[in-house]
Order: structure tokens, then sequence, then C-alpha cells
């Protein structure tokens, strides 16, 4: 279990809090990560949609008062939930909590995230870093 896990923000995305959480702590965001949060290091979150979100939620601090919701909403579900009929968004969600149907609707594309210098000066102002959203 993790001893600290810095609080997510407004629209984050739970990998970017992942990684932050990381850097604060000194430990490696692709090896030592996955293995403080899930007990193994062959595991990754996925950047659209996070994985094996319960193990996520069962090995951070409780004061978090984290929850399905929570990975649900620091995710891209929210943008693609109304697109979904009900038999895919149960898939998703299942995948999101238990990891058995990884990255399924990002496909196999890699596509890198886009940039915005006017959000990245408005974060860095207002948080002191900055951060995907």
């Amino acid at each position: 279990m993790l001893g600290y896990f810095d609080p997510l923000l407004p629209d984050e995305l739970l990998h970017g809090a992942i990684a932050r959480t990381a850097r604060l702590a000194g430990l490696s965001p692709h090896r030592d990560m996955p293995r403080a949060i899930l007990g193994k290091h062959t595991r990754q979150f996925g950047v659209c949609f996070p994985t094996h979100g319960e193990a996520f939620l069962a090995n951070i601090p409780r004061h978090l008062r984290y929850d399905a919701n929570t990975l649900f909403s620091h995710s891209l579900y929210p943008a693609f939930a109304p697109f979904l009929e009900d038999c895919q968004r149960e898939q998703v969600q299942g995948s999101i909590l238990d990891g058995k149907t990884r990255g399924w609707l990002c496909g196999e594309s890699h596509d890198p995230l886009r940039y915005c210098p006017s959000c990245a000066a408005h974060d860095l102002q207002r948080y002191q870093f900055v951060y995907w959203h």
C-alpha cells in the first residue's frame, strides 16, 4: 500500500496523478508505481482508460475516499460513454475495475497527447505545475 498519493486535480486523468505521485516520491512511474499500487511490476495503467482499478483503490490511502466513480470520471470514459451502448459501457467499466479487457476502446493507436500552451500557463499559475486534462 502507498503511504501517500497526490490528490487528483479537477479533470485530471488518473495516469497524470500516478506519474506526478511517482515523481514526488522518487519512484519510477513505469516500474515502481505499478508494483506499489498493484503488487506486480508487469501491469501498467492506460492513459485513456486505466485498468486494475480495484487493486488501485485497495492500495491507496483510505482518506482519499476514491471509488469506482472516481476512476471513471478521471479517465476518458465520460467523453465516450454517451456514444456507447449499455453493454459497451458495462464492458469499459469492468475493464477499468478488473483489467480483463484491456484498452479495447482506444485500439492499438498510440497518438501522442496534445499540448495547449495557454492551458499550461493557466495550470502553472494556479497549481504551480502543469497537468494533462
